[in-house]
């Protein structure tokens, strides 16, 4: 008997982790977006380090290559394909 409350008491806990974890990713990837349409807006990277609290260049490394894919499917969005050749709208 304490075995299985043992065993429901550390499935309920790991339920709360696994929801927690989920809420934790979701927050990492709304702020990956954030700080993409911040840098399209024209916020330089020491603007970025100031609202997180760190430096520029540490705001750089951690986002420049969101902020890159980001711009990058922006332009894809963008275009529209015309027989050969790609154009802007």
């Amino acid at each position: 008997m304490a075995r299985t409350r043992t065993n429901i008491t550390a499935g309920l806990k790991l339920a709360k982790v696994a929801v927690l974890y989920d809420g934790i990713t979701k927050a990492y990837e709304q702020l990956d977006e954030s700080v993409a349409r911040a840098r399209e807006a024209g916020a330089s990277w020491s603007d970025i380090g100031e609202a997180t609290n760190m430096t520029y260049q540490a705001a750089w490394e951690r986002w420049s290559g969101v902020a890159a894919r980001s711009t990058a499917k922006k332009v894809k969005r963008d275009t529209v394909s015309r027989g050969q050749r790609t154009l802007p709208i």
